[in-house]
């Protein structure tokens, strides 16, 4: 299966996705993920009705603009939108049965990103498995942070 993903722009909250296109997650299960530049405003969208594109990352306002533009749109927007400040933890490797109280044995690094990496560290200070070392990364939502933390370098 083929899947081509125009990207508006790079966020953080992305970085589990990245991390799988960069350590071939995607491609262990069959799938073959394009990460494109988007074409301009107003094109992804137009990517998305013409089957030029199968996803595009973008925020609710490109949504509704062209719903405003096109009354009659079949554009709908999946979005994490009602939630508290959310966090991603990625992982060197699968780990189906992980748990927070993991983290404790675990060397983690977080985002300069208030709130969430003190949310996490909240929560892990909580559940009293305050991790044996961490390591605050630049924002960026770059692959080649995610690779590096897929990696645990």
């Amino acid at each position: 299966m083929h899947l081509r993903l125009y990207e508006n722009y790079r966020f953080i909250l992305y970085m589990p996705f990245y991390a799988a296109h960069t350590i071939g997650a995607y491609a262990a299960e069959g799938l073959t993920v394009d990460l494109l530049p988007s074409p301009g405003v107003g094109l992804a969208e137009q990517a998305l009705l013409d089957g030029t594109a199968e996803v595009i990352w973008a925020g609710p306002m490109r949504v509704m603009k062209h719903h405003d533009d096109n009354p009659g749109s079949a554009l709908v927007c999946f979005a994490e939108i009602v939630c508290r400040d959310p966090f991603s933890i990625i992982g060197r490797y699968p780990c189906s049965d992980f748990r927070l109280a993991d983290l404790a044995r675990m060397r983690i690094a977080t985002v300069r990103c208030r709130p969430r990496d003190f949310t996490c560290r909240r929560i892990c200070d909580r559940l009293g498995s305050t991790p044996r070392s961490s390591i605050a990364l630049p924002i960026t939502a770059s692959p080649r942070i995610s690779w590096r933390c897929a990696r645990a370098e």
